[in-house]
Order: C-alpha cells, then structure tokens, then sequence
C-alpha cells in the first residue's frame, strides 16, 4: 500500500511508495538533572548476634570469639516520593526523552523519534 497516492492535475499521477529518513547527528543536551529523593525508610525487623565462648583471664585479658552469626531476616526500603526535574533541554520537534524508574534504579535516557507522514 503506497503511502501517499493521489493525481497532481488530470494527466499527472503521484505515488509514493516509500520515504527513508537518515539522521546522522542528534545532538541532546542536558544541563540539570535533578533527583530529590525526601524519605527513605530501612526498617530491619531482627538482629540476631550469637557469641558462643568469651574466656576472661585475670593475668592477660584474652578475647576469643569462636562464631559470630549475624541474621537480618526481613529488610524493607520505601521510597515514597520521587522528583525528578529536567530542565534547559534541548531538541528538535518530535523527538521524546523517556525517563522510566522501576523498583531497583532509575533508567536515564531513551530515546525515540517519531514523523508521521499523514
């Protein structure tokens, strides 16, 4: 199916079939990214430490400590608020930065460019 079909004068037929667009530089320019990150809260629900022998000597003070177990059995980061400002960005028309941010980091950028021939 052409893109664009149509008659210039009754004599005269244009179609287009296809139209290819190279893009050899794109220039981006970010002058500030600013992330605000205003609550962070680590909860840690239990601490276990287990000292199985202390030897205390009048003479000379010896410490041996054969294990030391340390279990954190639940550990919980929120992140309740998340700014994120961009500005002083530079592009052209039709050009999209996509800034997406999901449970372990925050993706920055991507890129997409999109003409519609309509």
């Amino acid at each position: 199916m052409p893109l664009y079909e149509g008659f210039l004068s009754s004599s005269c037929k244009l179609r287009v079939q296809k139209v290819e667009l190279r893009v050899r530089k794109v220039e981006l320019r970010v002058t500030k990214v600013e992330l605000r990150v205003t609550k962070v809260e680590l909860r840690v629900s239990k601490v276990e430490l287990r000292v199985r022998k202390v030897e205390l000597q009048v003479q000379k003070v010896e410490l041996r400590v054969k294990k030391v177990e340390l279990r954190v059995t639940k550990v919980e980061l929120r992140v309740t608020i998340v700014k994120l400002r961009v500005t002083n960005m530079f592009l052209t028309p039709n050009f999209q930065v996509l800034f997406t941010f999901d449970k372990q980091s925050l993706h920055v950028p991507e890129i997409s460019y999109s003409r519609d021939f309509d």
